[in-house]
């Protein structure tokens, strides 16, 4: 599945400082500033331990420009640069509060660079001596406090003589409102606040600040309305997220029309609706468009799909609002779009064409309406780039085409829970990267088709409660290897139990209950690795569950299972389906000790 990461929980690149003061090389012929040197000495004995060694080389040899991680004016010998991030958010190399007394000397300091270490406590007040400072990251630290203290810090220096254009918090433990002092940074350009635990307000201010291309502020715990003088001369603005701020609401005039052209829109989880934002029609050059969860309900304006969404268009996610109406015909507007995420809506009509796009790789369309277009799960050209259709929990009905091997990139298929029928395409068998197979809920018939064996990479096959019959192909163990889930409930599958399948090292839940299976039940299904070992439990009561731990967990991302327990459904997501271990033979024609029962982490346990 392709995860489009424009915004992740790192730091954004810094860009580079231009000119000749960004280069790095020797400095053998530059006599450096003595007093910086003893500043950046003075910093390295406040830290409390360097995991990484990034200060190692520090003292090492006299010139203080040739040290890891810092740059040096070639003609003044000023250090410009200090780039000490740590390696990844895993492996942090810095630790303890930032030293304060280096911020005294660095005058000519332009790019400071602290992030992914292990700070703690505030911005230094000395900060505010960095009067050539233009670039700031300290984001993935555990610094702390009002986020107005730790503009306080940096507002006396350099942002009194408007030079900070890049600033980036984020991934701290910085609390409180967006203040109104943010206007003291005019030459702000990127302003990253994004998870810092901030729970205020967002002053008006912010709309003062006339070029800033960046502001990223999500997953927070923002509480704010805001209006268009929130965005008033943001002229330049090119990013903006604020998403995962439920508190958030964009109360704004439907007839405001912004200065901006956004390319970046991600507004999930904030308050837009309920009808649909009209100043979003203005914005025709966004590549990436996330309105998910925003409780818009209602039509969409044709406008939108015609004239809003441009050609660049690579990310779209309108998922969990509460939008109806057809879907207009997309199949030639949108040559560079990578994923399109629609589901829990109201849509109906026909699936829409772009299920066909060449590079399309990811379509969830799953939870609304559709009733129509199961012949557009052919795409129109072979070899697509599609990895995951979700078409789940729809009105789909009619035969699935046999064309599937069109679509050989596939890795998620979900079908289930629509009206389909007929048999299972023998053409299943070319979608060789397959990893989740759902089709349950159904009315497909005839038998599981042989050439399924060929998707070795198998880790989810769910086909319960449909019309299915036959044996249950006897080498499956031999061939689908990663087999964790095989739920064959509720078909008329016969024969026996195939022993292959206590090959199945990784299967946690089997069931194949509500059958015609026959024989005996193979002694070996009882020593299956995965459902046996480890100490954890899983025992359902008349009102719940009750589970343990679990050290042997397998990664099954985000799918969920339904298991049947005393005629009632109960549902298992991402993170209890990690701790499921389930059998269930019942009600089939078997013959052993744990015939008629379920069978969980090898004990019998009663319907």
């Amino acid at each position: 599945m392709i995860i489009l990461c424009w915004l992740v929980l790192f730091c954004y690149s810094i860009p580079a400082i231009a000119g000749d003061e960004t280069e790095v090389g020797e400095h053998s012929s530059i006599k450096y500033i003595d007093r910086e040197r003893k500043a950046l000495l003075r910093f390295k004995e406040g830290i409390e331990s360097d995991y990484c060694g990034l200060l190692s080389s520090w003292g090492d040899v006299e010139d203080c420009c040739r040290w890891r991680g810092i740059s040096c004016n070639n003609h003044t010998g000023h250090v410009i640069m200090l780039h000490l991030q740590g390696i990844n958010v895993s492996m942090s190399c810095l630790k303890g509060p930032i030293p304060s007394s280096f911020g005294k000397y660095m005058h000519s300091l332009s790019y400071l660079d602290l992030s992914f270490n292990q700070f703690e406590g505030s911005v230094p007040i000395t900060f505010s001596n960095l009067r050539a400072l233009r670039i700031l990251s300290l984001c993935g630290n555990n610094l702390d406090g009002p986020l107005l203290n730790a503009f306080q810090a940096l507002s006396c220096g350099c942002a009194n003589k408007s030079c900070l254009e890049h600033l980036d918090l984020s991934v701290n433990q910085f609390w409180g409102s967006i203040p109104n002092m943010i206007t003291t940074f005019s030459s702000i350009k990127e302003l990253h606040l994004y998870k810092n635990h901030l729970n205020g307000t967002i002053s008006q201010g912010i709309g003062q600040l006339s070029m800033l291309e960046i502001l990223d502020v999500f997953n927070n715990s923002l509480k704010a309305t805001l209006n268009h003088n929130h965005f008033l001369n943001l002229s330049r603005l090119r990013i903006l997220d604020l998403s995962n701020n439920p508190a958030l609401v964009l109360d704004i005039n439907q007839n405001w029309i912004p200065c901006f052209h956004l390319n970046v829109i991600g507004l999930r989880s904030c308050k837009l609706g309920p009808s649909f934002p009209k100043w979003l029609l203005t914005q025709t050059n966004f590549s990436y468009l996330d309105i998910s969860s925003a409780q818009i309900s209602g039509e969409l304006p044709l406008a939108f799909w015609t004239k809003s969404l441009s050609s660049n268009l690579r990310y779209v996610n309108m998922s969990h609002n509460m939008i109806h109406g057809v879907l207009p015909d997309l199949s030639t507007s949108f040559e560079t779009l990578q994923v399109i995420d629609l589901s829990s809506n109201y849509f109906e009509g026909s699936i829409p064409s772009f299920v066909g796009d060449k590079n399309v790789e990811s379509i969830r369309l799953n939870d609304n309406m559709f009733s129509d277009g199961s012949l557009l799960l052919c795409p129109r050209i072979a070899n697509s780039k599609l990895e995951e259709l979700d078409l789940s929990n729809n009105l789909l009905s009619g035969k699935i085409p046999n064309c599937l091997m069109k679509m050989d990139k596939l890795v998620y298929l979900h079908l289930e829970n629509n009206k389909l029928s007929g048999n299972i395409p023998t053409s299943i068998g070319d979608l060789a990267q397959l990893e989740y197979l759902h089709l349950q809920n159904n009315s497909f018939s005839g038998e599981i088709p042989m050439s399924l064996l060929n998707c070795t990479f198998l880790s989810f096959l769910n086909v319960g409660n449909n019309y299915l019959t036959g044996y249950i192909p006897p080498s499956i163990g031999n061939t689908i290897l990663d087999l964790a889930f095989l739920k064959l409930r509720g078909n008329k599958f016969f024969g026996k139990l195939p022993l292959s399948l206590c090959q199945l090292s990784n299967l946690r839940m089997l069931d194949v209950a509500m059958n015609h299976i026959s024989g005996t039940i193979p002694n070996c299904i009882y020593n299956l690795t995965a459902l046996m070992n480890g100490s954890e439990h899983l025992f359902f009561y008349e009102d719940g569950f009750d589970i343990g731990e679990d050290n042997h967990m397998v990664e099954l991302l985000e799918e969920a299972v339904v298991i049947e327990w005393k005629r009632e459904e109960r549902r298992f997501g991402k993170a209890l389906l990690r701790l499921l271990n389930y059998i269930d033979l019942s009600n089939n024609e078997l013959e052993g000790e744990c015939a008629s029962v379920v069978l969980i982490r090898g004990l019998c346990m009663l319907l």
